[in-house]
C-alpha cells in the first residue's frame, strides 16, 4: 500500500548519499558508444554499443549486458583507459571523451550477465560537460514531476470517491460514522497539502541546482575571455616600456607552436606539457603564465589554474606596471 512516507525516505536517502559524495550521482539512462583502441581485424576503434544508469560531474556509471571475455577482463582492469561517445538526445550531439575505469560489479539476472562500471572522466570538454549534466537533470525532473503528478492524481481520485461515499452514505449510517469518515477526508486533504509543498520545494532545489551551473558556466567564459584579452593590453603596454624582446623569443618557439596546436585540437593535456616546458626555459614570461592558466582552466584543472594565474598577475605588475 502507498505511503506518503516512502517519499519523504526517498528524498532523506539522496541527499544523504548526495552529500557523501564529491559530485551528484543522477540517475539517467543515455546511449553510449565504448572501445578499448584499435581493433586486431580492422585496424580502427571498435565501438560497442551500451547505456547509463547515472551521471555525475566527475564521470558516468554504464550498464553492458552479455560483454564477452575479453571486455569482461578489460572491465575489471582498474585504471584502464577507454574512449567513450555519448548521445545527447533531442540535440543531435555526440559528445566525445575519454575516461578510466574507476569500478566494476558483475551480476547474474536470469540467465543474464551484466557489468556495472564506474568510469571517471579523464579528458571532456567543460561545454560538453555541462550539457550532458543540464540534460541529465532536465530528465530527471520531468520523471520527478511526472511521478508526482501521478501520485497527485491518484489521491485526488480517493478523495473524490471518499467525499463521493459519505454524501450517499449519509443517510444510511449513524453519526459516529459519519464523523470517522469525515476524519479520513480530513487527513486525506492534509496529506494532499503536504505533497504539493514537498513538490514545490523539489522543483525550487533543481532550479537552483541550474542556476548554480549556468553561473559556473558564465565565470569559465569570463576568465578564458580575459585571458584571451590580455594578449593585446600587454602588446600595448610593451611597445610603451619596450621589453618585448623575450616574448618576441617565444613567439618563435618549437613548444610554443606546438602548445598552441595541441590547444586548438583539445587535447589540454599535451597543451600544458608545452607550456609547463615552455615556462622552464623561459622563467620570466609573461605569455607562458597566461597561456598555462589558459590550458588548465580548459582541462577543469581549477586549483592549479587559480595557482598559475596569480603569478601571472603579479609578473605583470613587476615587470609592466612597476619594473
Amino acid at each position: 500500500m502507498f505511503k506518503f512516507s516512502h517519499i519523504e525516505d526517498y528524498l532523506k536517502k539522496r541527499l544523504d548519499s548526495a552529500g557523501k559524495r564529491e559530485y551528484l550521482r543522477i540517475p539517467s539512462k543515455i546511449p553510449v558508444l565504448y572501445s578499448f583502441g584499435k581493433g586486431k581485424k580492422s585496424g580502427k576503434d571498435e565501438f560497442r554499443q551500451c547505456y547509463t544508469t547515472n551521471i555525475s560531474g566527475g564521470g558516468i556509471a554504464i550498464t553492458v549486458i552479455d560483454a564477452p571475455s575479453t571486455l569482461s577482463r578489460m572491465f575489471q582492469k582498474m585504471g584502464q583507459k577507454i574512449a567513450l561517445k555519448i548521445e545527447i538526445p533531442r540535440k543531435d550531439k555526440l559528445i566525445n571523451c575519454m575516461g578510466a575505469i574507476k569500478w566494476c560489479e558483475i551480476m547474474h539476472e536470469k540467465q543474464v550477465l551484466k557489468h556495472e562500471v564506474g568510469i571517471i572522466f579523464n579528458t571532456i570538454d567543460p561545454n560538453d560537460k555541462i550539457d550532458l549534466l543540464s540534460f541529465a537533470v532536465a530528465l530527471i525532473r520531468r520523471k520527478v514531476l511526472a511521478k508526482i503528478s501521478m501520485i497527485f492524481l491518484i489521491v485526488s481520485v480517493i478523495v473524490t470517491g471518499v467525499w463521493a461515499m459519505q454524501s450517499n452514505l449519509a443517510k444510511k449510517v449513524i453519526h459516529k460514522k459519519f464523523v470517522i469518515s469525515k476524519d479520513i477526508g480530513s487527513k486525506l486533504r492534509q496529506d494532499i497539502i503536504s505533497l504539493i509543498r514537498k513538490r514545490d520545494k523539489l522543483q525550487e532545489d533543481l532550479e537552483k541546482n541550474e542556476q548554480d551551473m549556468e553561473r559556473q558556466k558564465q565565470l569559465i567564459k569570463e576568465r578564458r575571455l580575459y585571458l584571451d584579452n590580455s594578449k593585446y593590453i600587454l602588446l600595448d603596454i610593451y611597445k610603451e616600456w619596450n621589453i618585448d624582446t623575450l616574448e618576441s623569443l617565444m613567439i618563435f618557439d618549437g613548444l610554443y607552436k606546438k602548445g598552441r596546436k595541441a590547444f586548438k585540437e583539445k587535447n589540454y593535456k599535451s597543451a600544458i606539457g608545452f607550456y609547463e616546458k615552455l615556462i622552464q626555459n623561459y622563467p620570466d614570461t609573461l605569455l607562458g603564465y597566461r597561456l598555462l592558466a589558459q590550458a588548465l582552466y580548459s582541462d577543469m584543472q581549477t586549483e592549479k589554474a587559480d595557482a598559475v594565474f596569480k603569478k601571472y598577475m603579479e609578473k605583470i605588475k613587476k615587470q609592466v606596471i612597476n619594473p
